[in-house]
């Protein structure tokens, strides 16, 4: 089993039975945040279903192709949207991400990203909200 940490060494002392604090929310205390520019949530639901909106009219044409050039900030938009503190905001963007990553024409570019937004993923798998979870198990 492939497992991705950050320091092997306290992952070997993990797994040799030794007390460690998790690797994902080292130096932290409570729940993870960040930091917000756009201070209405408002806004932040309405570019993911902005995003939503752009990636079904160009799927409906058959013109993936013109998403290349945008296809890494659309990525990266999302990204930062599923470490937002209103969880309306983080279902629509883990069903954006789900619904770009499984466009067949994208999936040679998507394996780029794998590892980046399945860490950013991580910490909605553990959220207290059940519906964030279900859109981060998509």
């Amino acid at each position: 089993m492939e497992v991705f940490v950050q320091n092997q060494q306290v992952h070997d002392f993990f797994k040799r039975g030794g007390a460690s604090n998790r690797q994902d929310r080292d130096g932290l205390i409570g729940q993870v945040t960040c930091n917000v520019f756009e201070p209405n949530e408002d806004l932040r639901l309405a570019l993911c279903h902005t995003i939503k909106c752009l990636v079904d009219s160009i799927m409906r044409m058959n013109a993936a192709g013109i998403l290349e050039p945008y296809y890494l900030e659309l990525i990266m938009a999302l990204q930062t949207s599923l470490k937002d503190p209103f969880p309306e905001v983080k279902i629509a963007a883990s069903h954006r991400l789900a619904q770009l990553l499984r466009i067949p024409q994208f999936e040679l570019g998507a394996k780029y990203f794998a590892t980046g937004l399945a860490r950013a993923v991580l910490p909605n798998c553990r959220n207290r909200n059940t519906a964030v979870v279900v859109a981060a198990m998509d």
